[in-house]
This record gives structure tokens, sequence and C-alpha cells, in this order.
């Protein structure tokens, strides 16, 4: 049984914050699983290098000679530069959300808890200072723990659930 030799492969490669969209025209197993590799995901790497998140940019994919897929070639980015500065614009305000977001949930549990601090249990206050930084948000946005939970953990404080006192 002979399979049709499916080089050079041609599509687009949309590079996102964490990972990508892939248009071939075959199926990526031919680019994927490969001796050299997953030359999918090395395309993929060195446009995200070249160009950044939030760029579509054409691929070829091209063979030895004799069906197995030997490397690639990337194109320029389509559409228009603004494209990217109007996602890293949307970026950049999801991030400033999520952050004025972490700060005011941060600020409210630090009042209601009572916990004791230096630092004004105000919003802008902990933003302005450095005290909620942009790697605070990715706490916020994963939510690996409630934040009673990570006050817990940090500064001592108990909900007060199940206890006498």
């Amino acid at each position: 049984m002979s399979v049709d030799n499916p080089f050079p492969i041609r599509g687009t490669i949309t590079l996102k914050e964490n990972g990508r969209i892939a248009s071939l025209d075959s199926v990526t197993e031919w680019v994927t699983e490969t001796d050299h590799g997953d030359l999918l995901q090395q395309a993929t790497d060195r446009a995200r290098r070249l160009y950044g998140n939030g760029v579509e940019v054409e691929v070829e994919f091209y063979d030895d000679g004799h069906g197995f897929a030997q490397g690639f070639e990337i194109g320029e980015p389509l559409g228009t530069p603004d494209a990217y500065d109007e996602y890293e614009a949307k970026l950049d305000a999801v991030r400033e959300g999520l952050l004025e977001a972490y700060a005011a949930g941060y600020a409210k549990a630090l009042r209601d808890h009572d916990v004791e601090t230096s630092v004004d249990a105000n919003a802008e206050t902990l933003k302005e200072i450095g005290h909620i930084t942009e790697s605070n948000y990715y706490y916020w946005e994963s939510r690996t723990l409630p934040l009673d939970g990570w006050l817990r953990d940090h500064f001592g404080v108990d909900d007060g659930e199940g206890s006498d006192e």
C-alpha cells in the first residue's frame, strides 16, 4: 500500500498567547510526527520569535524528496500591522481589568479580615505603590486558590467557620 506524498504542505499559523491555530492543506500528523521532531511546533516557535502573538503567518513545509518532512519556511505576516497593535491593546485592557479586579478583591479581603498591614487597604493605593503588580493578575485569572484560602496561607487569617472563638 502506498501513500500519496502530500508535500509541500501549505497553510497558515495564527499565533495565540497560549498556543496556535494551524490551518494546513493536509493532516497535521505529516508535520508533527517526524524524524526531525514536531516541525509544526518548531515553525510556531520561530514565527512567534519573529512576529510575536496575535499574528497570522503563512507557512510551507517541505520534504526530503521521499515523502518525509524535512523543514519549513515562514512567510510574512498576513493582514495589517494594525491587527497586531489592536490585539496588544485588547490584551493590555484585559490585563489592566484583571489587575483592577484583583486589587479591589485584595483590598476588600484585607478589610474584611482585619489584616494588619502597613499598606492602606485601598485598591488604587495598592496598585500605585506596587503592592499589587502585574504578576498578581495571573493568580486572579487562574484562580488556583480561593482568595480566603490564599489569605489563610499567607497571613494566617482564619475564615472563622467551625470556630467557637
